[in-house]
């Protein structure tokens, strides 16, 4: 079965370069206490604490059209909500809703509900010297599980867990064509991973897969049996720091009950740079090859 080591206790930025940046390889830190660990202060990060903190800011929050149907794109839309109604809908309902979800993300580094937390977390050390593109939260309160589409970023991913348990489904990036994402792949990058697409601005969400994982249809997508085996399933719960490469493949699922996840969004590494960690890995280790 396939599996990712699980560390308990934070890389050094040596040992993130060489057991995961470079070889691309996702990895998962057990950290237990994000206040011990990272002297983060998200402990606090409460329903009456958040909306003391950001209840007045606006946010973009993602709602679903039809409750009983799923989070593909064409059942959701994005809405302007103040960050306090959100959290009365949310966290401060007893049942919670599958209807609204906080996956915030933007063009920007930084914006609320983050910009007004600012004080409360930090980057960990090992991933401060990656260029940074944003920093996200993703915040529900689910009376079932919510399954975001199996898909893949192309961004770094630092994703960390505040509250609530998450099950991610995995593929590497050799195996995006067997999972028929909606655009044509013209190739994989044999350093980096990082996927090409012919018409990556015309296909609404190229990158997204067309095949359910859970309940596959191999007549129409026949190729999916090819990478079946490469599937990785893990489970990660508050205090878990989880380092995911660019362009692998994910689905997530977040279990019912509360769930809060921040989301260090950083530029994948050239290639260039990919070649020189892996060749002082290889000095430095003694490694063959």
């Amino acid at each position: 079965m396939n599996s990712i080591p699980i560390r308990t206790d934070l890389p050094t930025l040596e040992e993130f370069y060489f057991d995961a940046l470079g070889p691309r390889k996702p990895m998962v830190i057990r950290a237990g206490s994000l206040d011990r660990v990272l002297e983060w202060k998200t402990d606090r990060w409460n329903a009456d604490y958040l909306a003391r903190r950001a209840g007045s800011q606006t946010v973009r929050a993602l709602h679903r059209k039809d409750p009983g149907g799923n989070y593909q794109p064409e059942n959701t839309a994005y809405e302007k909500i103040m960050f306090r109604q959100f959290i009365d809908r949310t966290l401060r309902n007893p049942e919670g809703t599958d209807e609204w979800y906080l996956n915030l993300q933007s063009d920007r580094i930084l914006e609320a509900p983050l910009l007004q937390l600012l004080g409360d977390f930090r980057i960990p050390d090992f991933y401060c010297e990656l260029p940074l593109r944003s920093i996200n939260v993703w915040i529900g309160k689910s009376r079932h599980s919510v399954t975001t589409p199996l898909h893949h970023d192309f961004n770094e991913n630092l994703y960390v867990i505040v509250r609530g348990t998450k099950r991610f489904s995995l593929f590497p990036p050799q195996c995006v064509r067997q999972l028929y994402p909606r655009g044509e792949v013209t190739g994989i990058d044999p350093v980096t991973g990082m996927v090409e697409y012919r018409d990556l601005r015309e296909t609404f969400m190229p990158h997204l897969s067309q095949v359910d994982i859970e309940n596959p249809d191999f007549d129409k997508f026949p190729a999916y049996r090819e990478v079946v085996d490469q599937r990785i399933d893990l489970e990660l719960h508050a205090g878990d720091l989880f380092y995911l490469p660019a362009c692998w493949l994910h689905q997530v699922h977040s279990l019912s009950g509360e769930h809060i996840a921040l989301s260090f969004f950083g530029h994948p590494p050239e290639p260039e740079h990919i070649d020189v960690i892996m060749q002082r890995r290889r000095a430095v280790r003694g490694d063959v090859g």
